[in-house]
């Protein structure tokens, strides 16, 4: 399995130099030694439910707001790679925010295939484990095997019970991918179905910024 160059100890942490070319990106190459792994396994987690995720991950990747502190990983946690992208969950344009962009998607589905294969272990968090990593984990899925689009959504389902992938996320995924909507695809079913699940949660989410992806999914549960 291909993977970064091994180096020994933590480099850095949130607060890391930040990259030339994405300045919202904080690269950490590889932090620690790891066993070998037990098979196939993607896992979402919010920031505060990484202390269940002790283990050995060959990819731990981390997307939190720009202006979040650095993040206290638990020491059972242990990886081979470490990647944090730093942008807000919005889906649209806004004056004050940043958005993700094709930049740090291009470098995430990079590092998943320098660092990864579909057998490996890889570890995604994200604020509340909903959304930005529940769509990198689509992502994961996507560039380890383009031809399963399809599955995603109960992949995603499985992984989070409230699954909402950032559709801005896919959407620039997909292009990269070349897979002609099918990544975003499955992001509406997915939404589709948690909102029909979850309606009271729908009444919350219509309030945020995420509206315009509530409607859709709604309408969308309709049609199907």
């Amino acid at each position: 399995m291909a993977s970064l160059k091994t180096t020994k100890g933590r480099k850095s942490t949130c607060g890391c130099p930040r990259n030339a070319m994405l300045p919202m990106l904080c690269i950490l190459e590889v932090c620690s030694e790891r066993t070998e792994g037990s098979g196939e396994m993607i896992r979402v987690a919010s920031i505060a439910a990484l202390n269940e995720c002790g283990g050995d991950w060959d990819l731990f990747c981390s997307f939190i707001n720009p202006d979040r502190a650095a993040i206290v990983v638990p020491k059972t946690v242990k990886w081979r790679a470490r990647q944090i992208y730093r942008f807000h969950d919005i889906i649209e344009p806004d004056p004050v925010k940043i958005a993700p962009d094709s930049s740090h998607i291009e470098n995430f589905i990079e590092i998943i295939r320098r660092t990864g294969d579909a057998d490996s272990n890889v570890l995604l968090n994200c604020q509340l484990g909903r959304s930005r990593s529940v769509a990198a984990a689509a992502i994961t899925f996507a560039s380890f095997d383009r031809n399963e689009a399809s599955s995603i959504p109960e992949k995603l389902l499985q992984l989070s019970a409230r699954a909402w992938p950032n559709s801005l996320m896919l959407h620039l995924a997909d292009s990269l991918l070349n897979l002609h909507g099918a990544l975003e695809e499955a992001g509406r079913v997915t939404r589709a179905e948690v909102a029909r699940r979850d309606p009271i949660w729908m009444e919350e989410l219509a309030e945020t910024n995420r509206a315009p992806e509530v409607i859709e999914a709604i309408e969308f549960g309709r049609r199907s």
